[in-house]
């Protein structure tokens, strides 16, 4: 059965009973938006991390331990969107 539009209801869609329809759910665009992201994050750490490797022992571990840290606030920041929160 095909929707016929309307005139009445709610909403500026061709078919108001559709207008509440989404392309995408949050959490399914926050997992291919968080999926990509940290795709990108880790590529651009191990890249910085070859360079970081000829330094000195200490500047490695606050890179190494400040890299495995950081990715948690976007992360916490897409889940909290993602959740509707």
């Amino acid at each position: 059965m095909q929707a016929k539009p309307t005139g009445d209801g709610p909403g500026l869609a061709p078919y108001p009973q559709m207008a509440n329809y989404r392309l995408m759910s949050r959490s399914s665009a926050a997992m291919l938006i968080g999926l990509l992201g940290f795709t990108a994050y880790v590529i651009f750490v191990m890249i910085v991390g070859d360079w970081v490797l000829t330094l000195h022992w200490t500047l490695q571990l606050l890179y190494f331990a400040t890299a495995g840290i950081v990715w948690v606030f976007p992360a916490k920041r897409l889940i909290y969107w993602s959740a509707g929160k």
